[in-house]
């Protein structure tokens, strides 16, 4: 009897001490879970492959590295003001840890962000900055000095003589406006350089082909800068012989690259795509710890690819 009942005591201790260590194991899960920084994602872009969809991709493999709940919205038309500042409204209202956002010079949007910034919610820009947004992280690439990098490319390959034109994305990105800077201030040290005309395709496809259809006809222009993606993505598929006018072109897109590679682009500027996207993640990661960011602009790598002369 005696034996039964020290068999039965110990039982009880092991059965007590499974249950508190299943407590403690569910609390340590229910910590982890409250612990979990809550970042949204406002990408500009969705159907986008070559570019942001590889922003993107750091972006998720740094929140799963850093244990960061990371949710990504998207505009359900491409690069749309009102929609990504509605998609922001939502995430404030949410209440939020962080946001990550791509920079708009639009009065309202700033209004937005600074009501996020004022609700204690830590905002960070990727790829593109924005003007005197204070208590904010920036990280991509410097635009200005990407601008110059590609300038004096096309100025070494011109041999200091090129009539320019240029197509960009859109005037209201901080971004694209300090690559055209950078790119100025390279053809304003040459005399033999100068830019002829400046036209915006607003990310369309059949915009770039149509921009680019009246530039190659203009007998004055015998250079094309593309100062944003789509220009190389595009023309890429539209031109089906060597051009007249040199064509120089922005990111390392699969179509940019062929045409690189063929011959129908003199270069392209490269930036760190993936890096972006993982060092955000970094650098939120360091911020919760704490509270504070010890840098206000993160500039990753920009490269200038040539095209080979054989």
């Amino acid at each position: 009897m005696k034996n039964l009942m020290k068999i039965g005591f110990v039982f009880f201790i092991i059965l007590i001490s499974c249950v508190l260590i299943s407590c403690d194991k569910n609390q340590q899960t229910s910590d982890s879970v409250s612990q979990m920084y809550r970042v949204t994602c406002i990408i500009p872009h969705k159907d986008d492959k070559a570019y942001w969809s590889v922003i993107e991709e750091g972006l998720i493999d740094g929140a799963n590295d850093n244990n960061i709940d990371l949710k990504n919205l998207y505009p359900s038309l491409n690069y749309n003001t009102a929609q990504m500042q509605k998609l922001l409204e939502m995430a404030i209202a949410s209440k939020v840890d962080c946001l990550i956002i791509s920079g708009v010079e639009d009065p309202s949007y700033y209004e937005t962000i600074q009501e996020a910034i004022d609700n204690g919610i830590f905002v960070v820009l990727v790829d593109t900055d924005m003007q005197k947004l204070p208590n904010t992280l920036y990280v991509g690439s410097n635009n200005y000095q990407a601008g110059k990098l590609l300038g004096e490319n096309v100025a070494k390959i011109k041999n200091y003589t090129a009539n320019i034109a240029i197509i960009s994305g859109d005037n209201v990105f901080y971004n694209l406006n300090e690559r055209f800077e950078g790119l100025k201030s390279v053809v304003d040290n040459y005399p033999n350089m100068n830019i002829v005309d400046i036209q915006y395709d607003k990310f369309d496809y059949g915009k770039v082909q149509q921009i680019y259809d009246s530039y190659k006809t203009n007998p004055i222009i015998d250079t094309i800068v593309c100062l944003e993606g789509t220009g190389g993505m595009s023309l890429n598929s539209y031109i089906k012989e060597k051009p007249r006018d040199d064509i120089f072109v922005f990111d390392d897109t699969p179509q940019a690259v062929a045409g690189v590679n063929n011959k129908l682009f003199r270069g392209l500027l490269k930036q760190q795509k993936y890096e972006m996207g993982y060092r955000v993640m970094q650098e939120i990661a360091k911020y919760r710890e704490k509270n504070q960011i010890d840098l206000v602009k993160i500039y990753t790598d920009t490269i200038f690819v040539g095209a080979s002369s054989d």
